[in-house]
This record gives C-alpha cells, structure tokens and sequence, in this order.
C-alpha cells in the first residue's frame, strides 16, 4: 500500500498526442520510489488557486515523440483554419479573412471569457503561434481547398494522380515539423515529466459545457499522415490548451513547462464501477461513420470501445471532467461503484455545514456497463 502524504513538484510539459498519461523520466521515477505502471496522483498548480487531483499511470518519457508532437500541432491548426475560421475571424486572430462575422463577440462581455480580449497574454501568445504556422503551411493547404482540393483526401490517396500533389503535401509537412521540433525537443529535455492533453483538462476548471453549446459540434478529421489518428477540435478548447502550451520570452516563443505536484496514491482507493454514463460532444460524421446512415447504436458501441481502449484500469483513471479531448471529448456524468460501501469516509467542510463523503477512485473494468448520451448541437 503506498501513502498519500507525500507529494513532489516538478515542471511537466503537456502533450498534444497523448490524451492521458504521466510520462517522466527514469531518474524521477527512482526520486518517486515508483516504477513505470504505478498509479499515481498529479495536480496542475499554475491554472488558478484550486487545485484538482487526477489519477494516472506512471509511463516512460521515452514515448513521447517530438515529431509527433509538433504533427499534432499542425493538424490542430489546419483542422481551425479549415473548420472553425469563423473563430479565427471574430476575434481578430488571422487578417487571411475579410469579414467578421459577429458569431461570437458577445462573449467578450462575460468575465470567464476575457482570455480571448487582444490584451491578454493568452491571446498574444495563440496569435503569435497561428501567424507562425500560417505563413509556413497553413496558407498552402487553405489556398488548396479554395480549388476545390482537400489535403487530407490527397494524403490518404492512392491515387496515381494525386502521387505528385501528394510528395508535395508531405514534403512541406516535414518540413514544416523540422521547423517547430527544436521547440518540443527542448522542452522535454528540460521537463521533468509530461501529461497528456486530457490529464491537463482534468486538472483545471474550465468551462468545458459552455464552450460547446457556443462552439457547437466539430465535424472531425484526422491528424495529417496519421489517418487512423481521429482528430475533434472545439476551438475554445484548444485556444485555452494552446495558449496555456506556449509562452512568449519577449518576442520568442517557447513551450512552457507548469508546475505540477505528483502524490502517490493508495491503491486500497480503487473501486471499480458497475455503471458509468458520460455526456459525448462529437457525433463526429468523419470520425465515426455510423453516423453518416443514422446507426447511433453504432456510433455509441465505437465511443465505448474507444474509451476502454484509452481510459481503462490498466492505463488511466476516471478522475476529472474531460476524457479522450481529442479522440472523443466526453465528461462524466454519473458512476454507479461497486464495494463503495468499504470506502473510506471523510468529512467535507462546506458554508452550509459538513457533509461526509466518501474518497474513492473509480475505474472502468470489462464489465462495466457504459451508457452514453450525446450533445447534440450545430455541426461546424
């Protein structure tokens, strides 16, 4: 059994690739007391003064692929300019289009969105990102498809007559991640560990259910050169991620590391979960093509399947709002635990008095019952 008293801080960089996980190096690992598979707990100090406890699986550092890492970059971006440049337009963030189109503009008078204002430093930061990549790729995909021509038809293509158009796309993409790779190399080099994507997300309190029903449904794609690699983009989602990735040191751009606490966990916490229910933002056309003949029953069995694949008891934990952010972003709706009756009981202190709870970690097994209930909104 393994206490829960003693915790460590160490700067962790967050992953685009992997969406959970906490990949650390070998030496903290001997630090930790822990080997690779261990479970433990992390807190992401640095995204306001509350914090949040998840749980994950201890990994090596080794997985994480810079080249990877500087694809999914990519991808993200192109995915926003090609699906969400109405986002990229109301709020001044690329001069490529002419008009504005005022979708969004009253959202800058609510205080939990004043991260999107031209003076924040977030904003400069996204900014300065997208205006990078931009000029380096971003403008030769989008003038592609004013001709009627996708990228990402064009690299899935086997096609004899797309092969030329094809060595192109890939060699600029290449290209491309040369460029920006020496960011990520570096920042693992310095970092202690790193999260995945949704392990950030879980972390924090950002306003996940407001920003889709803003935002509406993404239509989904996939990662460039990666077909099989499904990729879902909300915009306020990934502004937020992305803006929080990078720093600027004057005028240069670096990725950021955050201040991060790890805590060994009890492993007598682990209560498996007889029923889970999760609210799904991503009747996704292109990534789940069940969709595309009404089969939602389908559509539900390939959401199940992906979250035991990524979020199950051998990996990960069902600890925080936000699962599978790009894969299929889901958040938790209900538990039903098995045994919750032999967990521990503490007493939460609230303003309107003290109320006993109990302190479990819930995880999925192969006989857990997953329910899931769709967002359904406006495909963007």
């Amino acid at each position: 059994m393994k206490s829960t008293e003693h915790s460590t801080h160490y700067k962790a960089l967050v992953s685009l690739w992997f969406e959970h996980g906490i990949y650390v190096k070998d030496n903290i690992c001997d630090e930790l007391g822990m080997s690779y598979g261990d479970l433990a707990g992390i807190e992401v100090s640095s995204i306001g003064s509350i914090k949040r406890l998840t749980i994950e699986r201890i990994r090596s550092i080794d997985e994480i692929n810079p080249d990877k890492e500087a694809l999914m970059l990519l991808s993200i971006f192109d995915h926003i300019a090609t699906h969400h440049y109405y986002f990229l337009a109301e709020f001044n963030l690329t001069s490529r289009v002419s008009w504005k189109p005022h979708q969004y503009d009253y959202i800058l008078d609510l205080p939990i969105f004043e991260w999107l204002r031209s003076q924040s430093r977030y904003y400069k930061i996204f900014k300065k990102v997208y205006t990078m990549l931009e000029e380096e790729f971003i403008d030769v995909t989008m003038n592609l498809r004013t001709k009627g021509i996708e990228p990402q038809t064009v690299l899935m293509s086997e096609d004899e007559g797309n092969k030329e158009l094809k060595e192109k796309l890939v060699m600029l993409i290449e290209a491309t991640i040369d460029k920006i790779k020496p960011l990520f190399e570096e920042a693992i080099n310095e970092a202690d560990i790193v999260i995945g994507s949704s392990t950030f997300f879980s972390s924090t309190y950002f306003p996940i259910e407001t920003a889709f029903l803003i935002s509406g449904i993404d239509i989904g794609s996939h990662a460039l050169l990666h077909p099989k690699r499904g990729l879902t983009v909300n915009p306020f989602l990934a502004y937020w991620l992305l803006s929080n990735l990078f720093q600027l040191k004057g005028e240069e751009l670096t990725l950021q590391l955050i201040p991060t606490t790890i805590i060994a966990v009890d492993t007598e916490l682990i209560f498996p979960l007889k029923k889970l229910k999760l609210k799904v933002y991503n009747p996704s056309k292109t990534l789940v093509q069940a969709f595309w003949y009404n089969k939602e029953a389908e559509a539900k069995q390939w959401i199940k399947d992906k979250v035991r694949d990524i979020v199950n008891y051998k990996n990960s934990y069902l600890v925080g709002d936000l699962i599978l952010l790009f894969t299929s972003p889901a958040r938790v709706q209900e538990l039903t635990v098995l045994g919750l009756e032999n967990a521990e009981t503490f007493v939460d202190i609230t303003p309107y008095g003290e109320f006993p709870c109990k302190l479990f970690i819930p995880v999925i097994r192969p006989y857990t019952d997953i329910e899931i209930e769709f967002f359904y909104g406006s495909a963007s």
